[in-house]
């Protein structure tokens, strides 16, 4: 009886016999987890959304498993590195394979934080990832606060440098005062460090009697805040690893340039549409056989295992009118008030209930959202509800096809609906982009303000990107924090314009692509800070933005040309001047540019 297969066994054999195709990346995958030596340490795997990674990565999880390999998989479902070791971790214990050390300091580090959560005399936003930020720098060196391009003598006002340091000071005060142990310390003020060496400890142990396998999916979501770390973590930043571990990442696009350092330790592969004879072996299997209906879903499909797979899922009569277009085939057989929520539903990017009462109205959003969370074409991610990709396109453009005007119109209602919860968190304007959940609803509201008037929403967006890079007790976002909004910002207004096909947003897509490859890292190659320069000047010309904002990005401008053209960080700042002459910091930093010129008689004025 024990030697019997289980039921999930017989489950995902059965599954087995409906994946066709990607031959040639199986054979490559199952090559380099038995060969006697590595034939590449890092397999980066990418393709459109809908070409079926994820498909492929449960595949090649399949296959390490029947070769004895240990995996784990995160995806974009763990938004921090904390969750994903946490994941990644629980993927291992889940095989029967625990990772004890990391998980009695992980659970130590929550013991602690509670602590602090609960501790009246916390600093207030001890958990913000800014000051998180600032307490890392602050062990280095306190004074050298990286601002600009290059890790220079900052660029802070001596206002602007004394509210840095004395959060960081609250901070490290704080925990000094109230944890003696020093590891207690160390965990709450270097979290990231000290758990990613325990689980690599773990790792390694695991290591000596099996091949591991970490997958890392939808890497264009996760890079953000991956990136850096898992790019240290190779390098042995938090120790040396068993060469037995591989690394598959999958993602949209391929890894960037920032992974030219693991070129030659890395497989790139690069996953395309099926072919005609793959889509036929793959509907002969589901059943399908008729050329007619065949070729229909060729045309459906456009050979997308993600829509093949739905098409063949919804029951129905193929020929006719039914099936003119795809969204007409997901929907085919459900109520006429069903058929509305899922295509309003698809303007927005996720939902829950409380989005569906925006969008349906109280009533009707309860039956619509018990439905709704259930339909073959959701997922769950992250705490709420989305379409996958290909499908939420195909459905919302459908819709703007079909009336427009309701289109903008959910784009309007949730655009007030975010704006009221951004404005019931009740933060001063200092802290609204250090707060988590204040860009969560940020990102939200400026997404469906650019896709309700694209034209007038670019005001909105440039106004609100570069107001956010300096905020009003001086302070500026250090560079780590400004690549992650500006990378979101990118992305947003790249999505919207997918969406609308507005021809002032393509300029801007164009122009700020510079932004898509940036990470949480604090300096920029010199060909990087090019790029960025060349779009922050373009910014500025912005005929919308208000004065203020035209001061922060030239601001900008100044602490990246700092170092290296100084007569133009000169320049920049004059510009400033001439726009706000009564900031007498304008003159202090421009004083500083003149004395990096060795023009000292300026410098003094």
């Amino acid at each position: 009886m024990n030697n019997e297969p289980t039921f999930q066994d017989l489950l995902g054999d059965f599954s087995d016999e409906v994946f066709v195709g990607r031959t040639e990346q199986l054979d490559l995958f199952e090559k380099a987890i038995t060969a006697a030596r590595p034939l590449f340490l890092i397999l980066a795997v990418h393709g459109q959304g809908g070409v079926g990674k994820s498909t492929l990565l449960e595949q090649f999880r399949h296959t390490a498993h029947n070769h004895n390999a240990l995996t784990a998989l995160t995806n974009e479902d763990y938004p921090s590195i904390l969750t994903t070791l946490e994941q990644l971790a629980h993927d291992l214990e889940d095989a029967g394979h625990p990772c004890p050390t990391f998980k009695e300091n992980y659970h130590h580090y929550q013991e602690l934080k509670e602590q602090v959560d609960a501790d009246p005399k916390a600093p207030t936003g001890m958990w913000d990832f800014a000051l998180r930020s600032a307490a890392k720098i602050s062990m280095k060196s306190l004074r050298r606060v990286p601002i600009g391009g290059e890790a220079a003598e900052v660029l802070l006002t001596p206002e602007a440098e004394e509210v840095v340091a004395d959060q960081v000071s609250a901070m490290a005060s704080y925990v000094a005062q109230k944890f003696k142990k020093k590891d207690d310390r160390t965990l709450l003020l270097d979290t990231t460090t000290e758990l990613t060496r325990t689980f690599l400890v773990d790792l390694n142990g695991l290591a000596q009697h099996q091949r591991i396998i970490l997958f890392f999916d939808t890497y264009e979501k996760t890079a953000p805040y991956l990136d850096d770390w898992l790019r240290g973590l190779l390098t042995g930043k938090y120790g040396q690893f068993s060469s037995r571990i591989l690394f598959v990442i999958a993602g949209r696009y391929p890894l960037g340039q920032n992974w030219t350092r693991f070129q030659r330790a890395t497989r790139q592969v690069e996953l395309s549409p099926f072919t005609d004879a793959e889509v036929r072996e793959y509907l002969a299997q589901a059943g399908i056989t008729d050329d007619d209906q065949v070729d229909e879903l060729i045309r459906l499909s456009e050979r997308l295992p993600v829509l093949l797979a739905l098409l063949t899922s919804v029951p129905g009569n193929l020929s006719g009118e039914v099936a003119e277009d795809a969204v007409e085939r997901f929907l085919q057989g459900v109520t006429e008030d069903q058929r509305h929520a899922a295509l309003a539903a698809s303007v927005s990017r996720f939902f829950n209930e409380d989005i569906l009462t925006v969008i349906l109205g109280e009533e009707v959003a309860q039956p619509s959202f018990d439905w709704l969370s259930t339909a073959h074409f959701v997922r769950t991610a992250a705490g709420s509800w989305r379409y996958h990709d290909v499908v939420r396109n195909l459905m919302q453009r459908y819709l703007r096809m079909r009336s427009l005007k309701h289109c903008v119109d959910i784009h309007s209602q949730l655009v007030n609906y975010y704006k009221d919860r951004m404005i019931a968190l009740n933060l001063p304007a200092e802290r609204q982009v250090q707060n988590a959940t204040w860009r969560q609803l940020y990102n939200e509201y400026i997404y469906h303000t650019l896709s309700q008037q694209p034209t007038e929403g670019l005001d909105e967006f440039f106004n609100q990107l570069l107001h956010h890079l300096r905020i009003p007790n001086e302070e500026f976002l250090d560079d780590a924090q400004m690549n992650i909004w500006l990378k979101d910002h990118y992305l947003i207004l790249s999505q919207a314009h997918d969406e609308s096909q507005n021809a002032q947003l393509t300029r801007w897509v164009e122009a700020m692509v510079v932004f898509v490859n940036l990470t949480d890292k604090d300096t920029y190659s010199s060909t990087e800070k090019q790029s960025v320069l060349q779009c922050f000047y373009l910014m500025s010309e912005y005929e919308s933005i208000e004065p203020q904002a035209k001061v922060n990005v030239l601001l900008r401008c100044a602490t990246l040309q700092y170092n290296s053209n100084p007569d133009q960080a000169i320049f920049d700042l004059t510009r400033a001047i001439e726009l706000q002459p009564e900031n007498g910091d304008n003159y202090y930093w421009r004083g500083l540019a003149h004395r990096e010129a060795k023009d000292y008689p300026a410098a003094l004025e």
